[in-house]
């Protein structure tokens, strides 16, 4: 059974999602999103300009190997909901969207273990409730990445202040 993809949260046009390619051969992917770099520009083109996220920076003439698709939300001047209040809407919208990589002290074991605390690294905490990590795959084709941009932008513009 096909994914669908809602145009609001809570509901949905039945309209099919392509899912993560995985195991699916990068040779099924079509368009400028057949690969890692192509993937992180098309992202970068759809994102560009957005009063609700900031993009990664990529000095001139710099390459990045583009793992991850990071964004820093735009909390507190336009959001007016948490990150994890976000990644909840974007999955259930059935965009992947995760949070890459939450602070090691607050990890149970060294949070038990050696006492470390919220407080511990104030600006990394600051920096850390904003990081939202958007699907990035290199065989992800033009389709999957309109299928996790848009809605992504639909989201935000629905958490508006």
């Amino acid at each position: 059974m096909a994914a669908t993809r809602s145009t609001s949260p809570g509901t949905t046009t039945g309209s099919p999602i392509s899912s993560p390619p995985w195991p699916r051969s990068s040779a099924s992917s079509t368009g400028s999103g057949s690969d890692a770099t192509g993937s992180r520009a098309a992202h970068r083109e759809r994102l560009a300009g957005s009063r609700f996220v900031e993009l990664p920076a990529l000095p001139g003439g710099e390459q990045h190997g583009w793992h991850l698709f990071v964004v820093m939300l735009r909390l507190e001047r336009v959001l007016a909901a948490d990150r994890d209040g976000i990644v909840a809407a974007l999955r259930a919208e059935n965009i992947g969207a995760t949070v890459h990589y939450p602070l090691v002290y607050h990890h149970p074991f060294y949070r038990d273990r050696l006492g470390h605390a919220a407080g511990l690294c104030p600006t990394a905490e600051l920096v850390e409730r904003r990081l939202l990590t958007l699907p990035l795959f290199p065989p992800m084709s033009d389709a999957d990445q309109t299928t996790c941009c848009a809605p992504s932008t639909e989201i935000f513009a629905h958490y508006t202040r």
